[in-house]
Parts: structure tokens; sequence; C-alpha cells
């Protein structure tokens, strides 16, 4: 069962629409918004801003507001010294991205919660990620020294920016180079490979969704020998590990550990958009391996657990239950387990989800149910046919028990994410010929176009009857690539149409000479233009712009729709090289110039 937390007081944001800011509304901190309300106390005051970002589903941003935030005497610091601001990072991704992207060069990491003192022309000066209560207090301690006594320097240090203009694209594409970029991708990725355990890195390890997509069309081709035991291993780890949810389907957003055991239990609307198109594509180019089932289980756990009433889909599922146990909702203890199943279904769960022992994690097991049926088809004296039933009827068994548990969501309905999910819903439906994923891709698609874009503009989302926050670049980028997957597998000329008018849209808002603004104007100090943007969890909007603007100028024959991707696209090959595997979109739209993408 969905439950949406309310914040335990009143407070400033306690009637706020986007559910995590409303459930700091009872913390002593004195949160507000960011606007130019905010910046001007700071200015009038002299003080720094205290940007505290985060999201519903994060379990570190619970805890950091449970020790931190609630705290009083950190609390009453913050509020003398400093103007305390909270953001959900889902309704802003720009200011976001731009938050952790200086987080990064600062600390060499970034992520969640992530807070920044801010001067107050809007210049971000330090970040600090989650900290336990009293090393967080003695930062804010040092930070309120550091201006009372040296504000001058930190305002220097802060208003300094290394970023120059972007270069003017070049006049003619080197098809020579462009392949030269392919490769550098594919050379990365097998470089950043496991090869032992799957996936990415080293220690936690995210699903990397850009990057597998362009690696299934590359293994279509020569670069298949390369590619191919590179998709195997990930994908089966991915499947049959610990991200992915083996009684409800869908994925949990990351795994803690390099085997692929434990996962962090929030699940994104992105990810599962992204990875159901990831595996229904992997069917086709590897099959047998089971990639179907996992496309079809991960788009029916969307349409049953995130699919709101409006046809558009919920951002997140909480990391806590409503007990605020990480992954209560999804763990099983022993006694549980004797009590839900039969003998013969408890004998294939044990077998099938290798569970021995006691259980790892202190709520319960979590199942991983990778190893294959026939051994537990062997071990009962039965055919792997009658073991995948009784398997079957165990997980609906467990399944049904999750209904009288409570798991909060985060119900913003926003619209880059749902663009994700109209593009799986669409290319799904055709992929599949399933009349259910059409219905529901034109649930997303009618949301869209009816709520979200009004006059020939974006809102970023929708919540608590009210729209809410600035639409990014990205959504225009996501929206757009929803609408014409959908027009491809319905036909539909208005929305072909519409998807162009988006296109164009995006570029006109966010196109600044040879560069690209991340939104259309904040409250934080400007930035310069830049020429990229990386891939991140989702791809990036440049480059998806960009390659979407190929297919849209072939189909309506429309050359300067083409030369202006061609001068998005054709720049920094110098970064690009550099940087390969993340930048996965731009360079496979890239290859389209030349006839490879």
């Amino acid at each position: 069962m969905l439950w949406l937390a309310g914040p335990a007081l009143a407070g400033p944001l306690a009637d706020h629409p986007s559910p995590y800011l409303a459930l700091h509304a009872g913390d002593p901190v004195n949160w507000r918004e960011l606007d130019e309300a905010a910046m001007d106390t700071a200015r009038a005051g002299d003080r720094l801003l205290f940007v505290s970002v985060g999201y519903y589903a994060c379990h570190w941003c619970h805890v950091m507001q449970r020790e931190s935030f609630q705290d009083p005497a950190i609390a009453e610091k913050l509020n003398r010294d400093f103007v305390p601001v909270k953001v959900d990072r889902e309704l802003d991704p720009a200011l976001d991205a731009r938050l952790n992207a200086f987080a990064e060069r600062l600390l060499g990491q970034s992520g969640w919660p992530l807070n920044v003192f801010v001067t107050p022309e809007g210049h971000p000066a330090f970040a600090v990620l989650y900290m336990p209560p009293d090393a967080f207090a003695a930062v804010v301690e040092r930070m309120s020294r550091l201006w009372r006594t040296r504000s001058a320097d930190v305002r220097a240090a802060a208003a300094r920016t290394d970023a120059g203009p972007p270069r003017p694209a070049r006049s003619v594409i080197d098809a020579v180079e462009v392949r030269a970029l392919r490769k550098a991708f594919v050379d990365q990725a097998l470089i950043l490979h496991d090869d032992f355990q799957g996936g990415f890195g080293t220690v936690s390890k995210f699903p990397q969704s850009p990057a597998l997509d362009y690696l299934l069309a590359l293994a279509r081709g020569a670069e298949a020998p390369r590619v191919l035991p590179l998709l195997e291993l990930t994908l089966d780890a991915m499947a049959r590990g610990g991200m992915y949810d083996h009684v409800g389907g869908g994925f949990f957003r990351y795994v803690v550990d390099p085997d692929f055991s434990t996962p962090h239990f929030e699940k994104m609307l992105y990810d599962n958009a992204q990875l159901a198109i990831v595996y229904a594509h992997a069917a086709s180019v590897l099959p047998g391996r089971g990639y179907e089932s996992v496309a079809r289980d991960t788009l029916d756990f969307m349409q049953r657990e995130m699919r709101s009433p409006h046809g558009a889909f919920f951002a997140s599922l909480s990391a806590v239950d409503d007990a605020d146990v990480e992954g209560g909702y999804y763990l099983y203890d022993d006694e549980e387990l004797a009590r839900l199943l039969d003998a013969d279904q408890l004998r294939v769960v044990r077998a099938h989800c290798d569970i021995t022992g006691a259980a790892r994690l202190a709520a319960g097991h979590h199942l991983r149910c990778g190893r294959p049926l026939t051994f537990a088809a062997r071990n009962m004296g039965i055919t792997e046919a009658e073991a995948r039933a009784v398997f079957e009827t165990a997980r609906a068994a467990l399944l049904a028990e999750r209904a009288n548990r409570r798991l909060p969501a985060d119900t913003k309905l926003l619209a880059g994410w749902n663009g994700l999910a109209l593009s799986a819903y669409g290319r799904a439906a055709a992929l599949f010929d399933d009349q259910a994923y059409a219905q529901t891709a034109a649930g997303i698609r009618d949301y869209l176009v009816n709520v979200l874009w009004r006059d020939g503009e974006l809102v970023r989302a929708y919540a608590g009857g009210k729209i809410l926050g600035r639409a990014s670049i990205e959504d225009y980028a996501l929206v757009a690539r929803g609408l014409w997957d959908y027009a491809q597998a319905t036909g539909s000329e208005a929305d072909r149409e519409l998807a162009r008018a988006v296109v164009n849209a995006g570029f006109s808002r966010f196109r600044d000479g040879n560069g690209w603004r991340a939104d259309q104007g904040g409250v934080l100090a400007p930035l310069p233009p830049v020429e990229l943007v990386a891939d991140s969890p989702l791809p990036s909007p440049v480059g998806m712009l960009a390659g979407l603007s190929l297919d849209i100028a072939a189909s309506f024959d429309d050359p300067a729709m083409r030369r202006r991707a061609v001068e998005t696209l054709n720049r920094a090959y110098d970064e690009l090289a550099a940087n390969a595997f993340f930048h996965a979109t731009h360079i496979r739209s890239l290859n389209r110039l030349v006839g490879e993408g």
C-alpha cells in the first residue's frame, strides 16, 4: 500500500505540495524556499545561505533530518547565522546539477543530502554531504566564524569561475574522428566494467542506463565481439541479484556492494522507465536469457505501484517503510515465509532465491532469485516447468502480503520523468504488441499534453493540485523524446508535430550562442553557457535534443533543424574523448551523422 507521510508539526512548509518539503515543516530549522525573497534576506543581513538539497525517497536525507535538522542546538545556529533553504532536487534539476557539480569539484564526490553554503551574491562557497551531527555542527560553527572574520575572502573565492565561452562548432564532420569517439566509448566501458561481478565501478553500482542502451545498439554491429560478454554479465547481475525486486518487479536505485547483493531500497521512476526498455532491447540482442520477462515485470510494477489516477506516474517510492525501516517493505523474515508459503513453495523459494542461514539484513531476507530453478526441480523430483509454476504461486502470496504494508511515496508528477515513461510504454506497446501498454502510454501522453504543456511551454511538475517548479532542459528533451516515440508507435501526426514544437522550444529557451544554459534563469549568480552536458542516470538532454532533431529533420525534410543539430554535436571532441563513457548519448547521436548511430 502506498502512503504519503505528512509533517509532524505545522511550519512554513507544512502545506507545500512537495512531499519532501512538507516533510521538513516540523523541523526547528526555519526552512524557506530558494527564491528572490530568500536572496534579499541574505543580502539585507549579509548572511550566507545554507541551501540543503534532497528528495523524498532519499534514506540518508531522512537520517540527517533526524540527527541534525531536528536538533535544537544545530537549528539555533542555522537560524541565527544563516538563511536556511530547503530544495527538492526533483523540482529544480538544473540547480541540483549545478550544486552537485560544485560539490564534485570541491570534495571529489557528490550526492544527497547535499548542503551548500552560498554567498548573498549567489555563488556557492562550500559544500558537505551527509555528516554525523557532531561533525556537521562543527562545520556550521566554522563557516559562521569564517564569514564573520573573512567574508571578503570567501566572496572572492566563491565568485571565481574558470569556464570560458563555448567554442564554435566545427564546420565539417570528420567521420574518422567520430568513429574514434565510438571506439573510445567502448574502450572506456571495458575499462570501467567489473569483469568478475558485472556492473561499472568497484563498490556501489548504479545501472548506467544511457551507456547500456548504447552498448546494446553497438552489439548489433562490428563491436559485438567486444561488448556482448560485458552486456551478458552486467544485465544478468542486475536482473538476478539484489538490484532487482524479484517479488514485485522493478529495480532499486543502486546496490551498495560489488556483488549486487544489497540494494539501497528506493525505486525511482527514471530508472525503471529506462531499464524496462534496456531489457526489452536486450531480449532481441541476447534472446533466451529471460530479459523480456524482466522488461514486462518492470513495466507491470510501474503500472501497479507508480501510476497515479491522472494517468501519469509518481516520482519515487521511499527506501524506508512507514516504521522507518530501510527496505522493510520488501523483506521477509523466516517466520513470515513459513506462514505465507506451503512446504513446496518454501522449498522452491529457498532454493531459487538462495536463502540459507540467517537473513543478511536485520528486518529479514531480501530475495535474490537468481539460482536456476533446475536445482529446486531436481531436489524435489519435478520438472523445471512445475518448479516455475510453484514459484509463481509463492511469488503471488508474497506480493499479496505487501498489500498489507505501507510504503511512503513521493506522488509528484514530473514532466521529464513522465516523458521517459511515455517512451517506455510507447515503445513496449510496439515491441510486444501489447494493448495494455498502449493504453498506459496514451494516459501519460494526455497528461503531459493537457496539464504540463501550457501555451507552448512546459512546467516541471504537478503535486497537491498545484503546478510546481521551473521546467529545465531535461524536461524538454525527455518529453519531446516521449512524444516522438509515442507518435512512432501510434502513427499520430499530431504528436509528431508536437514533439517538433517541444524540441524547438527547448532550443529557443536553453540555447545561448555556442552553448547551453541548464535553466531559464534561477536566483543564483548565472553561470556561463556550456558546450556539453554529460549523461547522468538520465541521458544528456543536449545529446538527446540533438539526436531527436536528426529524426525530426529527416521526417519533416527540415534542413535548418538538421543544421542546428550538427552544430550542437560537432564540437568538443577532446572532452568527449577524455570522458567518452559519460557521453554515450552525445557520441551516439554524433555517430548517426556518419551513418553509424
